[in-house]
């Protein structure tokens, strides 16, 4: 905690005061300030270290096979270690024995490099994207047995659609966090089957029905959805009005990934309870280059993004910026490092919601 705290109060931008009034307020939310020095297990208190798209197949899979299994993750370990849960979208299918669909672009990571999430600390994945089916349903299914044997965690796909919409719980520090996921597209050169695996598809109707039996299991939902328009930095409105309905079933988180770059933050209110939603989470471990930038934003800027998680929901949230360099993201720094805060607080400021210094308030 301590160690979080000094990170808080050396974040960019000079916010020196107000990142001491906020590490303030965040110790009377948790209640480590007590006589009793409660600790953060006793508070109730979790934290999520969220990433975007991570590809182990292409040019990643290159670099791991020259300069080893921890390359892609190895910067940025010591950040997503520290957190109780560790979350990212696996944007290929993990898969030894599939055959590839006809697409333009089609993937398949040897399930070896299944190591690279288990040493990034990654422990729940999402599978609901439009890649995961890349092999079809056996290497859909392939992927669920080898993260299962790394003793990762998936949400988003399943055996069947009942399985695939079903919540994914996690219990730390006697906080039950829920994860459910959920894809736009259907996949190229895959049929739509309820009864054969597949992932959870993203209509009004499922959102809904996930989310409220996430919400009936747990005390936080975090709903993930592959969504929106690829090198887009705002969401569209089918996303807003998506990320809407989950959070009116009661989704106290929603993650967004697809469009490659960041996109806003937004706070809602809803029934008493403040969500957070963040649209697009950009890549993270991917081999695109700045020569796929389209006048929105470099593809290779990217964040973690950290939350508190109390039985309230959302306690707090920061941004963590991050460049993604020959392949694998590393903490970004000085003039980087800035440009990436003052896009994401532009781009949530037009969303309604205010940042300072990485902080969202």
């Amino acid at each position: 905690m301590l160690r979080g705290i000094r990170e808080i109060i050396r974040s960019p931008s000079g916010a020196i005061r107000w990142c001491t009034t906020a590490v303030l307020a965040m110790l009377l939310l948790t209640g480590c300030g007590n006589r009793r020095g409660s600790s953060v297990a006793s508070s109730g208190i979790v934290t999520l270290a969220a990433v975007g798209d991570i590809l182990l197949d292409r040019g990643v899979n290159q670099q791991i096979q020259q300069r080893g299994i921890a390359y892609p993750f190895a910067e940025v370990a010591p950040i997503l270690g520290r957190a109780d849960l560790r979350y990212g979208n696996l944007e290929c299918p993990l898969s030894a024995h599939g055959i590839k669909v006809v697409k333009r672009f089609c993937f398949k990571a040897p399930p070896a490099n299944v190591r690279s999430l288990g040493l990034g600390h990654i422990s729940v994945a999402s599978l609901a994207n439009n890649h995961t089916m890349d092999c079809g349903r056996p290497g859909l299914v392939e992927t669920m047995q080898t993260l299962r044997g790394a003793g990762i965690r998936w949400c988003g796909a399943g055996a069947n659609a009942s399985e695939a919409e079903a919540p994914t719980i996690f219990r730390v520090h006697g906080l039950r966090v829920a994860f459910v996921g959920f894809c736009e597209f259907v996949p190229e050169g895959s049929a739509v089957r309820t009864d054969r695996p597949t992932i959870a598809f993203s209509s009004d109707a499922t959102i809904r029905r996930s989310v409220a039996r996430a919400r009936r299991q747990a005390d936080v939902v975090v709903a993930c959805f592959h969504w929106g328009v690829e090198y887009q930095s705002r969401p569209t409105p089918g996303q807003i009005e998506m990320a809407h309905t989950a959070v009116d079933a009661g989704a106290d988180l929603v993650l967004g990934d697809h469009p490659h770059v960041l996109q806003g933050i937004e706070r809602i209110s809803r029934g008493g309870r403040r969500a957070l939603i963040i649209y697009s989470l950009g890549n993270f471990v991917f081999d695109q280059g700045l020569s796929v930038e389209r006048g929105e934003g470099p593809v290779t800027d990217t964040a973690i993004l950290e939350f508190s998680l109390n039985r309230s929901g959302v306690a707090g949230a920061r941004v963590i910026p991050v460049m993604i360099e020959n392949y694998r993201p590393c903490p970004a720094t000085g003039a980087d490092a800035h440009r990436i805060l003052s896009r994401m607080a532009g781009l949530s400021r037009e969303l309604g919601t205010r940042m300072h210094g990485g902080i969202v308030l």
